[in-house]
């Protein structure tokens, strides 16, 4: 069965020490994306997250918030990022609605998923979530189950939240792939 999480452990085992991503003048492997990806899905389990249950970042753009979808689907568990740059109100809102297990945020945004934490389980993003790399993983997740929770702009009211599966994540990945005609030489923005 394919799941979200097979690329990148596809590309681990035939091309370990090709390049996943390039980020602010690094480079991360695929061998050592797949295995960020495991051992975060690890601490997620650890931390009680399982199939279903909803996982909030709060971050900017960074590999770790990949490393984070990825780790999620492992689970057959939802990320739902959230917009930094919305409104405390706005972002407290997003959170009651989804109803996280676990609130995972970048660096600067501490002190807001404190406040928006209430109780909620909190992981910092970064080297002390994914400093672990050599963990096994753990695989739970399919091609039927939700992956991702997005909010949209709420222009007429409140934000609502759309639900997507592993399997919609997956075609689109597939289809742009095949659109753009793109082989391993090619290189893509992510913003």
């Amino acid at each position: 069965m394919i799941d979200l999480f097979s690329p990148v452990e596809r590309n681990a085992a035939f091309h370990p020490d090709n390049a996943a991503i390039h980020f602010e003048g690094e480079t991360l492997t695929y061998q050592r994306l797949a295995a960020r990806v495991r051992a975060v899905a690890e601490d997620l389990a650890a931390h009680g997250v399982a199939r279903g249950d909803r996982v909030v970042v709060l971050a900017e753009n960074h590999p770790d918030t990949l490393v984070l979808l990825h780790a999620c689907a492992r689970l057959g568990a939802i990320m739902a990022p959230l917009n930094w740059r919305l409104a405390l109100d706005e972002l407290a809102y997003a959170v009651t609605h989804a109803d996280p297990k676990v609130i995972a945020y970048g660096p600067g945004y501490g002190e807001t998923a404190q406040t928006l934490g209430r109780g909620r389980t909190l992981l910092a993003m970064g080297p002390a979530l994914t400093e672990r790399e050599d963990g096994e993983g753990i695989a739970a997740g399919a091609l039927e189950d939700d992956g991702l929770l997005v909010y949209t702009s709420g222009t007429t009211g409140r934000p609502k939240g759309a639900l997507i599966s592993q399997r919609a994540l997956m075609w689109n990945a597939i289809q742009s792939h095949h659109m753009h005609q793109m082989t391993a030489a090619d290189h893509v923005l992510t913003v």
